[in-house]
């Protein structure tokens, strides 16, 4: 998520007012979270619809592709934070291979690492 905004700030796609203003907004809780998004969109914080930082994630979403998403705040089946990241996976076409393959862009420490290539090994050990 983050690569693709800053890629989509450094084309020139989103202002860099809207990166920092959605930054601030997305991570209000000290950790990116969508759940406000998601909420505004769904009309549950009807309040949030004209606040900046929502306006300015709204237009961030709307650059990088995620602004489809199509929320149901009345299912059970899926909490909508984890609807939101498993479209997410499937917009930028995510796999657990295409992780590993990426692992050391994310996981600089090496031991850091080979913990989380035993994680997923185990993980995908245990699938099969």
């Amino acid at each position: 998520m983050r690569k693709a905004v800053t890629q989509a700030k450094d084309n020139g796609v989103i202002s860099q007012e809207d990166f920092d203003t959605s930054n601030r907004w997305v991570g209000m809780t000290g950790h990116p979270s969508f759940s406000l998004y998601i909420m505004a969109r769904t009309g549950q914080l009807d309040h949030l619809g004209a606040d900046p930082g929502f306006q300015a994630t709204l237009r961030v979403m709307n650059s990088i592709g995620l602004g489809q998403i199509e929320f149901n705040p009345h299912t059970s089946a899926e909490p909508n934070e984890d609807a939101f990241w498993n479209q997410f996976d499937i917009i930028y076409q995510l796999s657990e291979e295409s992780m590993q393959e990426d692992l050391p862009l994310f996981v600089t420490d090496p031991s850091n690492r080979a913990a989380v290539e035993a994680l997923m090994n185990k993980q995908t050990a245990i699938a099969n």
